[in-house]
């Protein structure tokens, strides 16, 4: 959460009430009439061609060999971190010993679970709840388990890892568009995952900010980074920011904010005398 304080010269009021924000969809239509977007009947060179020097082809070959190292993209800014393999398996495994989020089943339950599907969607079929095209989707094939992994966040102390579970070709996969049971959270990597996360965070929120006793002048949420504006005192802020952390029991929020500058996701936000300026934040 990254707000940027701007204190009112005169009240100290926020400017106005709390805004709505509002996601109008866009749709574009191209008619391409040009003879220059013809089809072309021509055979096209589809090969990859390497434009990579020696040298770092070289370096990423001898990365690419290593054993003692994992290398993922970062959870956030887009960059590449070369992390220390046991270091990535300890943090793997500070994840998956905690019993209240994980559970180690005494075999691969993939088997199971796929038969269990199979059979649940046959009896929709017969009872004539699913068509025969989606009984196809639906039913799993070939399944193989959802695969565990991290995204460091070398944005935070101690650079943790953001846990993601990969549904492809996982007995769940395409069920998990439509139906879905757990009993904490919601699995990163499924499909339905961000959709589920913002209708719960869109009523978390609306139940706070009706509630506060004082609230940002502007307040933009992207899943679970939110960037605001405050108007009010810094000890405001922090009532505020207790406020919000007194309503879920494991959703918390931590902050950064400057009277100055705040990053929000890849964009740098500036506070200048003529107003706020953005610029990418690398």
């Amino acid at each position: 959460m990254n707000p940027l304080l701007i204190p009112s010269p005169s009240t100290g009021k926020a400017h106005g009430p709390h805004p709505r924000i509002e996601f109008l969809p866009l749709k574009l239509t191209f008619k391409l009439s040009h003879p220059k977007f013809a089809p072309c009947t021509d055979t096209l060179d589809t090969r990859a061609h390497d434009n990579l020097p020696r040298e770092e082809r070289q370096a990423l070959s001898s990365l690419k060999n290593r054993s003692d190292i994992i290398i993922k993209p970062a959870d956030k800014g887009s960059a590449v971190v070369v992390m220390d393999r046991q270091q990535y398996i300890d943090e793997a495994m500070k994840h998956l010993n905690n019993r209240s989020h994980y559970a180690l089943p005494d075999s691969d339950p993939t088997c199971n679970f796929s038969l269990q599907i199979q059979s649940t969607l046959n009896d929709m079929k017969e009872q004539e709840h699913l068509s025969d095209k989606a009984h196809k989707f639906l039913s799993p094939t070939n399944a193989k388990p959802a695969r565990f992994y991290l995204l460091p966040k070398i944005h935070k102390p101690g650079n943790p890892g953001r846990p993601i579970l990969s549904g492809n070709g996982s007995p769940t996969e395409n069920i998990s568009l439509f139906h879905y049971l757990q009993i904490f959270g919601t699995a990163m990597g499924t499909r339905m995952a961000p959709s589920f996360a913002c209708l719960f965070m869109t009523k978390l929120e609306q139940q706070m900010l009706d509630s506060a006793p004082c609230r940002p002048w502007i307040w933009w949420r992207y899943i679970d980074d939110i960037f605001f504006i405050w108007t009010r005192e810094e000890d405001s802020l922090h009532t505020f920011i207790d406020h919000i952390n007194s309503f879920h029991r494991t959703i918390k929020f931590t902050s950064d904010f400057s009277q100055q500058e705040t990053h929000f996701l890849d964009v740098t936000v500036q506070k200048k005398p003529n107003g706020i300026t953005t610029t990418l934040y690398t």
